[in-house]
């Protein structure tokens, strides 16, 4: 059973994938919305406890920055090690920056 926390995650399958399996332990709800633009509403309405966005989707900046300036919901931006543009992305507007440093072997 659920505990009412809904998490919205914004990027790859893969991302959702992993984070829905990590999080549906602690009976976190991970909701995925895959098309771009993003209606403010869905957050505004939807009451997450978060936004997680994935680096790598376009249109990051713009994404982080509404989301920070017209919602109350807290913004993480996954991104990856390796991938960084630090420069970037410590102008982005969010609340936390998580550092993904798994590598994944096919």
């Amino acid at each position: 059973m659920g505990k009412g926390i809904n998490i919205l995650v914004l990027g790859s399958d893969l991302l959702v994938q992993r984070l829905t399996s990590t999080l549906a332990v602690e009976g976190i709800d991970v909701v995925h919305y895959p098309e771009l633009p993003l209606p403010l509403d869905l957050i505004r309405n939807k009451q997450f406890a978060l936004v997680i966005v994935d680096s790598q989707i376009e249109n990051v900046n713009n994404i982080c920055a509404s989301i920070y300036d017209l919602a109350s919901t807290p913004v993480v931006l996954m991104l990856k090690e390796n991938e960084a543009d630090w420069k970037t992305v410590t102008r982005l507007k969010v609340d936390l920056l998580v550092v993904d440093k798994c590598q994944l072997v096919m």
